[in-house]
């Protein structure tokens, strides 16, 4: 994956920080921005008329013009149900196209409900939910993968960050389940590979622990098995937590002058 050619498709209720995150994203990954209220309300102040699913529908149709030349296009809006996710899906699927679903939440009651009532619109003429209408809102529960960006008690640039970050794991990954994905290590992890590496008990086989001169060996080690066999022991991450739970992967063991493929795994204690 690269950053070109990608439709991220941004969910979740009101007031949950979605907007400024995808005005954010959509200037770093240089893509497309398309907001629903925007579409929304144009359709009510030129055409008049009650909106139902017209708006996401000519966004539907927006979206696909910019990912067929190329752009990678971020569309911010609520997207409450799974019929509107699987057709944003279908959209990338049908042009040949990757795309990211990321859903913005705010997991603090008094937060989320602070920033209802305090926040004003950039759209004129449009008319924002009150509390009420965010509890009432008809919002399905996810039943697929996606990532999940918890703004609560954060900033707009740490919750950015923190997507950009998990949106460049998914770029790095080996391969990815329902709940995981496996990358290969970087230096950034050498924390967390002190953690496991110099604990007594997950070290047991190995007879001693590793200082940090030696964590530093082993992290180069895999680094050339990379490069060398192309595989290695690679880093395993919660995705929606974003938590390193360890390392796992294929090594090449070479026993009495024998090569021999091994699977090998560590991770944390707790």
């Amino acid at each position: 994956m690269n950053y070109t050619n990608i439709l991220y498709i941004l969910s979740g209720l009101p007031g949950a920080g979605k907007t400024s995150i995808a005005k954010s994203i959509s200037t770093i990954f240089k893509a497309t921005y398309i907001r629903i209220d925007t579409i929304e309300q144009g359709l009510r102040d030129l055409c008049d008329f009650d909106v139902q699913g017209e708006g996401y529908r000519l966004a539907y149709r927006l979206i696909a013009d910019n990912l067929k030349v190329g752009n990678s296009v971020v569309v911010d809006s609520c997207n409450p149900w799974k019929l509107t996710r699987t057709e944003y899906e279908n959209i990338a699927i049908e042009n040949n196209r990757e795309y990211i679903n990321i859903e913005e939440i705010c997991s603090n009651i008094a937060e989320h409900r602070k920033r209802i009532e305090e926040r004003v619109t950039d759209i004129p003429n449009l008319k924002l939910s009150c509390w009420t209408d965010v509890l009432s809102r008809d919002y399905e529960q996810w039943d697929k993968e996606h990532f999940i960006i918890n703004t609560a008690g954060k900033s707009i640039d740490e919750s950015v960050n923190k997507l950009v970050d998990k949106i460049k794991n998914e770029q790095n990954f080996i391969l990815t389940t329902d709940r995981l994905f496996l990358r290969k290590l970087c230096k950034t992890d050498f924390d967390n590979l002190c953690e496991i590496l110099q604990d007594k008990e997950t070290m047991y086989t190995y007879e001693h622990t590793l200082s940090d001169e030696e964590v530093k060996g082993w992290y180069d080690k895999q680094i050339d098995r990379y490069k060398k066999d192309g595989f290695g022991l690679w880093t395993v991450i919660h995705k929606n937590t974003d938590d390193f739970l360890g390392v796992c992967g294929l090594t090449i063991q070479n026993i009495n002058e024998i090569e021999y493929l091994e699977i090998g795994y560590m991770f944390k204690m707790k």
